[in-house]
């Protein structure tokens, strides 16, 4: 095997322990939370325009560009979690509601 050959397998072999790290992380509903959560905190689903501040546009820009690079590993690890995660936050958002409503009632 040549020298090439043997570092193409290498990077061939990172690359399919890095998805399944993020295959594993995802199996967990502990791991769900943590990483939704980083994806809120790097408001992925936003644009990262500031008008009039340039500092404050390249800031959320870099903030999106690491969220997308999140939901990208995720889709390539269990394309379904993202969906998923997604509905266990609200699931949780919602008995969370449920929760303080009945508080307020008593």
């Amino acid at each position: 095997m040549s020298k090439q050959e043997e570092i193409i397998n290498r990077e061939q072999a990172l690359s399919l322990r890095r998805i399944n790290d993020w295959k594993r992380v995802l199996s967990f509903p502990e791991g769900r939370r943590v990483v939704w959560n980083l994806l809120q905190t790097c408001n992925f689903r936003t644009h990262g325009f500031v008008p009039g501040a340039a500092d404050a546009t390249a800031f959320h820009c870099g903030q999106i560009s690491i969220g997308l690079y999140i939901a990208d590993k995720i889709r390539q690890a269990n394309f379904p979690a993202l969906e998923q995660m997604e509905q266990e936050y609200m699931a949780e958002v919602k008995q969370f509601n449920k929760e303080l409503e009945d508080v307020e009632d008593l």
